[in-house]
């Protein structure tokens, strides 16, 4: 197996594992997508009291979508396993650490799925880089062999 296919396998398992495991002491990660979007899909009464808090935690939310549209074009060998596509997954793992900063004050309560989920992010980034590694010519006039 190469490095590419099984950092794709660790990325798709760490992310579907962070949306059951514990992501707070009483919400799992699908829970908490649905916290983080409930701007736009309403959750138990669940509001945001800034507008650009809410903006924020929804575009959290839809960095899932962009997740998997992601993992399956680089799996699927859709999209150019490029730099700009791990710069962009990382950022967006970086993104998402935005709610260690907005709940600071709970940040030890973070759990395992929390964690999970930003690493598949950059898990994913790994994979588009071997996958790119992989599948770039080594170049002759670098003097490498």
């Amino acid at each position: 197996m190469n490095k590419a296919v099984m950092l794709l396998g660790i990325a798709a398992a760490a992310f579907v594992a962070s949306w059951f495991l514990p992501v707070m002491p009483e919400s799992t990660g699908w829970q908490a997508f649905r916290i983080a979007f409930s701007p736009v899909w309403r959750y138990h009464g669940f509001t945001f009291s800034r507008w650009y808090e809410a903006a924020i935690a929804a575009a959290s939310a839809l960095t899932n979508v962009a997740f998997i549209v992601a993992w399956l074009a680089v799996a699927l060998r859709r999209v150019a396993a490029t730099r700009w596509l791990a710069a962009g997954l990382a950022l967006l793992g970086v993104f998402n650490l935005y709610w260690i900063i907005a709940l600071r004050e709970d940040a030890a309560d973070f759990g395992i799925g929390y964690y999970l989920w930003v690493g598949a992010f950059l898990c994913l980034a790994l994979a588009v880089l071997a996958r790119r590694a992989m599948l770039t010519p080594p170049n002759p006039a670098s003097g490498s062999r």
